[in-house]
Formats: C-alpha cells, structure tokens, sequence
C-alpha cells in the first residue's frame, strides 16, 4: 500500500514516483478519491480543496503514470464520477464556486472530471488504453452522510461497476464512456464539446506548472 495526500499535489507527485519506482507493469488506474466539504478550504498549493482532491489530484496522477500504462498496453483508466456532475459549474478558471457552496464545488469538480475523462479518451483514439467513467450510485460511505445525507448501498456493492470496468473483458475494448453503475448513458452535454476540453486541459496543465513553480 502506498499512501498520499491529494491536497497536495508534492505528495500525488511522490506518489505517482513511487508507483513507477516499485512496479515495472502498470494496467489499471482507477481514481476514486472523493470528499464532500461544506466549509470552503485552500489546500497548501492554493486551490479549493474539493476542486484539487477530485479533479486536479486525478489528472496530474494519471498523466504521470501515463506513459508507464502506455508500455504495457492493453490498459484502462476508470474515472469514479457521479451523476450530480450534470449540476456543476463550468469551472475553467479552477477557483471552485463563489459564493462557496459544498454542493457546487462537489458537483462542478466531477463536472471537469468527466471532461478530462472525454478528452484523455480522445488523446489516446488509436491506443489500447482504455478511458471510461462510472457513477457507482449512492454508496454508504462518510461523503453521503455528511454531504447528502441518508444511506447508500454497501461499499462492496457501490464497487462492484468500478470493479466490472476495471476487470471485464468485454468493457476493456470500451473507451470513452460514461456509465451509471452498469448502464452506459449520455453525460452532461458540455463535455462533448471539443474546444472546451481542449481549453480546459492547457489552464489545468498550467495551473499544475505554476504550482509546481511556487
């Protein structure tokens, strides 16, 4: 087990070096990290805490592990989505809602997840790497309680579609999906829009420079 914490982005660094380090083959990434926050927080590189862990964390661990998925071929991306992404903002200039609200900061960081998801997927037509996001329904863990309320299903239950993505022969010759649980469904019409993703993977990979910079 290696362990990191994604409101920093030194530690997804270290992490993504120590992944590299000790394995030779990688096949599978699946970013799962979530965290619902209704008080507005900075982590140390100086983004909306909510934003970094969901979003920016996911992208910067990914594309440095990418070149290692891409030695190995054939290997999958599983980005752990929800279906309230359709209620975020289109966070481009990555500062995370204002006024804060927790739901709008959670929402709108799954949001720009789904289109990373999109355009990673695009990135790599052509390759034997698969890139697919899921929405494994409402899962009893702490973030549902202390965000939304209620129970969910068990957490062996919620990871059973994360598992089948990850695993399933059938689904490893899929790419650029969107599923919720086992059903495969259209996301939130913004993320099929090129220019946006586009738009929205450079501001992301300098915001990621500069705080690598400071």
């Amino acid at each position: 087990m290696l362990i990191a914490d994604f409101t920093s982005l030194a530690a997804v660094r270290r992490l993504a070096s120590e992944v590299r380090e000790r394995h030779a083959r990688l096949r599978i990434v699946v970013n799962n990290a979530g965290i619902y926050s209704p008080e507005q927080r900075l982590t140390e590189d100086g983004f909306e805490q909510t934003l970094q862990v969901q979003y920016l964390a996911p992208f910067l661990l990914t594309t440095e592990l990418l070149p290692r998925l891409r030695e190995h071929e054939p290997a999958r991306v599983i980005n752990v989505t929800s279906r309230l992404h359709r209620d975020g903002d289109l966070d481009l200039l990555l500062r995370g809602p204002s006024p804060y609200d927790g739901h709008k900061a959670y929402a709108s960081s799954k949001l720009l997840l789904m289109l990373f998801t999109r355009e990673l997927a695009e990135r790599l037509r052509g390759t034997e790497v698969a890139v697919n996001a899921v929405h494994p329904g409402g899962v009893d863990t702490k973030l549902l309680r202390a965000g939304y309320g209620g129970r969910g299903v068990p957490v062996a239950e919620g990871a059973r579609p994360v598992v089948h993505l990850a695993t399933a022969v059938r689904t490893g010759t899929l790419s650029n999906r969107y599923f919720e649980r086992f059903k495969e469904t259209d996301p939130d019409p913004r993320t099929y829009n090129d220019e946006v993703r586009a738009r929205l993977w450079e501001r992301t990979e300098r915001a990621l420079r500069l705080a690598r910079a400071a």
